[in-house]
């Protein structure tokens, strides 16, 4: 992994994974995990460039209008506004377009029975996770 990448992915474990961490036990879980994010924003027609937009579009405005995960909003309410510099959120969103990133043990059981075989989300091959 190159120091840049390296780098993304320890501003996105800082900035993210206080609430998004993937190690957290499901019945302890304050936010989604951000592999959850990450599947229900990226679809099969998401572009790269789509799909760092309407994260940022999330973080900067945290509101029901701009959520994609009505569940998770029912579970955990909006997510704080958090102050994050627009190329820190840039740069994290396009790592988690580009990268394969952690999820917990307990997410593809909890994910197939929230979602059935519809969980196809992903596309392009961009979760070899599951």
């Amino acid at each position: 992994m190159s120091k840049i990448l390296q780098n993304v992915k320890i501003l996105l474990e800082k900035q993210c994974y206080t609430c998004h961490n993937p190690e957290t036990a499901q019945n302890e879980m304050i936010a989604p995990p951000m592999i959850a994010v990450k599947k229900h924003y990226l679809k099969a027609t998401t572009s790269r460039d789509q799909f760092v937009k309407d994260i940022m579009s999330w973080v900067k405005d945290p509101s029901e209008k701009n959520s994609r995960m009505p569940g998770a909003l029912r579970k955990f309410g909006i997510m704080p506004y958090t102050p994050y510099k627009l190329e820190d959120i840039e740069l994290i969103a396009s790592y988690i377009f580009d990268n394969d990133i952690e999820q917990p043990e307990w997410f593809k059981e909890h994910y197939q029975q929230e979602h059935g075989k519809k969980g196809q989300g992903m596309g392009r091959g961009k979760n070899k996770n599951e």
